[in-house]
């Protein structure tokens, strides 16, 4: 978990490593101890997510009144 950074991690590789998550703790089968570990990896990877999908909202231009605008963070 500790490769796990908002440098280091596109939102590619972000988004499949929370789908595995994901699809382990569906099934089931995980320990509850390995289940939490994979619960708290699993909210470190939303974060880097959303940090991804600001950063991006921000760099959008929205074209208003004739003018490129920066979107709003």
């Amino acid at each position: 978990m500790s490769n796990l950074t908002k440098e280091n991690l596109t939102f590619e590789q972000a988004l499949a490593q929370l789908e595995t998550i994901l699809s382990k703790l569906d099934r089931g089968e995980a320990p509850l101890a390995e289940a939490m570990d994979l619960y708290k990896e699993g909210l470190v990877l939303v974060e880097v997510l959303n940090n991804h999908l600001n950063k991006a909202q921000g760099e959008l231009k929205v074209f208003t009144d004739g003018q490129w605008q920066q979107g709003e963070n």
